[in-house]
Parts: structure tokens; sequence; C-alpha cells
């Protein structure tokens, strides 16, 4: 992936090792940084963006040992937190702001960066291997199961500072959909898309958060 400001690109090996390089034409060698022992299955930037006049940039990476961690780049190089471990695969990692969500054999996790308060978890349905998860406007995380999606809402308990927040999750019922989901993503106005596969076929809804479904199409391979 790139960071927001597309500055930087990341890459997560088989090696156990994060690559980072910046995207111009004379970028020169990646920066690396060994993370793990295992392969690393997941990345994902920071949401703050990065800078190239410092080289300083957030990086969230998880893999085959179970380990969620946040990689810091700086002028005197990596710093390596290990906030999550022990659950399995972490097979996605989605950032938002100061919400950071992964999943793993489990389920689906989320967890303040500002305050260190782990969020919520989802839990995976016993028949369902790899889950497809977004974040949406309005602190809202998508999360597609096999055949159905599920949004959950992160909200504040009262008025706190941002080092000193609560935050609680409103998790709605799933619904049902007429395929295997393969994506989801925000759709803008609280309605969203979900990538559907049906026998080597692919298409796209759009729907309401409640799953009603407005407009479909199918996407060419």
């Amino acid at each position: 992936p790139l960071d927001r400001g597309g500055l930087f690109g990341a890459t997560a090996a088989a090696d156990g090792c994060l690559r980072i390089l910046r995207t111009a034409s004379s970028a020169g060698e990646p920066w690396a940084c060994e993370c793990s022992g295992a392969p690393l299955l997941s990345v994902a930037f920071s949401a703050d963006g990065a800078s190239t006049a410092s080289d300083e940039f957030v990086v969230c990476v998880g893999g085959e040992d179970g380990r969620l961690v946040l990689v810091r780049k700086g002028v005197l190089g990596f710093r390596r937190e290990v906030i999550h471990r022990g659950e399995g695969f972490i097979t996605g990692v989605a950032w938002s702001g100061r919400l950071l969500a992964w999943s793993n054999d489990r389920g689906v996790k989320v967890y303040n960066v500002a305050t260190g308060q782990k969020v919520t978890y989802i839990a995976k349905p016993t028949d369902v291997r790899i889950c497809s998860f977004s974040w949406a406007e309005g602190d809202r995380l998508i999360v597609g199961w096999s055949a159905s999606v599920q949004v959950a809402k992160i909200l504040a308990q009262g008025p706190t500072s941002a080092s000193s927040e609560k935050l609680y999750a409103e998790i709605g019922k799933p619904f049902c959909c007429s395929h295997s989901v393969r994506g989801v993503a925000d759709a803008g106005s609280g309605n969203l898309a979900v990538l559907l596969e049906c026998v080597g076929r692919l298409s796209v809804n759009l729907c309401n958060s409640g799953g009603e479904v407005f407009f479909s199409a199918e996407v060419p391979l």
C-alpha cells in the first residue's frame, strides 16, 4: 500500500521483513525492518501520513506469528511496539485516524492508537476462514463474512479529550448477501459497496447499512 500522501510504499514479505520505499523516481534503496521470523501477511500506513523531509512514518504489520506490530521510523531509525499477539495469523490491517482494525483467527479487533485502548472485538463465525473489512466515514467499520456483511460504529463515552477518550462499539446485526463476499467499501452517505463472487463472476452491489440493494452491476474480469 501507499501512505495517504502517496510519498511512500510498503511491502510485507515472506521473510518477515517490512520494506519501505519512496515513490519518487530518485527513491534509492528501500528501508528494511525485520519484524518477525515468520511471513508477514498484512501492512497499513498510519492515517496521519508521512514526512519526506525527515523520512518519518508509522506502519502497522501483522503475520503468521500472530503479532501486530507498530513500526515507527524516525531520524534515529526504527522503533517497534507489539500491541497484540497470540490469536493466530493476522490476515488484514486497516487504519483510519486514531482507529486501527485487524483480523485474525478469532475475528476482527479495533484498537485506539491514541490511548492504547482495545475498543471492541467482533467474533468470526465458525464457518468463515478469512474476512474482508474496510473503514467508512463516521468511524464505521464494515466487515464481510463469507456471504454476510456486518457494520460496527465506534462511539465515545461522553465528552473527553483525545488523550483520555473511552470508546465503545455498536455492532449491527449481519445481513445476508446473495453470493460470497470478496470485498467491502464505503459508498458515501451511509451506504456500502459490496463485491460479490459467484462461479467465477464478480458483481458489485450498492446498498444501505441494512443490506437493501439499490444498484447492482457485473464487474468485468
